[in-house]
């Protein structure tokens, strides 16, 4: 009884007082952890697709591995949290900020080959997240994109992941009708 009235008295209420408060908080401190988590992950591909010999876009399995499970681990997250805001405000601008590291200012369409027998394969940040998004988008678990998500992932398929394979406008299309054509821009949509 006394341990319920410090509690009560400390303002934690009883069980299932402000749940959704809790709730909220927990999302929270998820979230800011997967965010971290996003970071370090990202920041451990660079370093490997940044390690000699791979030249500019290019890296070992390890670094492509790498990535396409922290998008496909940021996104599953997201969408369990039911936070999609996070997914583009946050998520979305890391894996934006890791492909300017990785290309520079200015974004390879084709980057050069790598030496022949090297074993390593095109390495794409904003390619690894869009890639992730796109079966949630099928599953019709991601309704709606951000704009600038949406622009990516137009340019994405339609150039064929910046050209590493054939332009693929049919997967563009797979995805827009699975989308609410409410939050789309039309302008963007069209490749």
């Amino acid at each position: 009884m006394a341990k319920r009235q410090a509690a009560l008295a400390a303002g934690h209420g009883p069980p299932g007082h402000d749940a959704q408060q809790q709730q909220q908080q927990l999302a929270s401190w998820l979230l800011a952890l997967l965010a971290a988590h996003a970071r370090e992950s990202l920041r451990e591909a660079l370093a490997l697709a940044a390690a000699p010999p791979a030249p500019r876009g290019w890296a070992p399995p390890a670094a492509l591995d790498a990535l396409s499970r922290c998008a496909a681990l940021c996104v599953c997250c997201c969408l369990a949290l039911q936070q999609q805001q996070p997914l583009f405000q946050q998520v979305f601008a890391l894996f934006q900020q890791a492909e300017r590291a990785l290309f520079g200012a200015q974004q390879l369409q084709q980057p050069p080959p790598p030496p022949a027998g090297s074993g390593l394969v095109r390495c794409s940040p904003l390619a690894a997240f869009l890639e992730a998004l796109e079966p949630h988008i099928l599953a019709d678990r991601l309704p709606s994109l951000a704009p600038e998500a949406v622009q990516a992932l137009v340019e994405h398929f339609a150039t064929g992941a910046g050209g590493a394979v054939p332009p693929q406008p049919q997967r563009v299309e797979r995805c827009v009708l699975h989308l609410d054509v409410f939050t789309l821009d039309l302008d963007q949509v069209s490749p």
